[in-house]
């Protein structure tokens, strides 16, 4: 490992996910480490929107994961506007997150809150036929609390 691998490594993350089962069944929550967190996964989805490549987010140095294997967002030209499907490709618990232009920048929009500093969480999914729900919570002391 590079010595720059390590000092990312040793930095907190932007965010801390987990899965687990909630009061609505299999949810994966992203804890928030600030509103500029909530803002560089902004910038994720509008790059997604845009045309930009499907990004893995358990592999990005700004996370960290644990209970998952794989959370693969994916840019869709068509189908339903946001869904969370299971990713038969990959052994485990693997997703694939996928959306449509208008889906990513939905969600974009949806944690604008949250990326101003308004503590509170928001459902990232659409509950139409996904196999989990995704949480996004910032601010809220409870859920890091009880993520450690």
């Amino acid at each position: 490992m590079s010595d720059k691998q390590s000092q990312l490594r040793d930095e907190s993350p932007l965010f801390v996910g987990d899965y687990y089962d909630g009061a609505y069944g299999p949810t994966i929550i992203l804890i928030a480490s600030s509103p500029n967190a909530c803002a560089w996964l902004q910038d994720v989805f509008r790059e997604l929107a845009h045309g930009g490549t499907n990004r893995m987010l358990t592999t990005e140095a700004k996370m960290r994961f644990t209970n998952l294997t794989a959370l693969k967002l994916v840019n869709r030209t068509n189908g339903p506007r946001v869904t969370l499907r299971r990713d038969d490709d990959t052994a485990g618990k693997s997703f694939v997150w996928s959306a449509t232009a208008e889906g990513w920048l939905y969600l974009a929009e949806l944690i604008q809150p949250l990326a101003d500093g308004v503590a509170g969480h928001q459902y990232l999914t659409e509950d139409k036929d996904d196999i989990a729900a995704v949480e996004l919570s910032s601010g809220e002391r409870d859920v890091v609390t009880a993520s450690r």
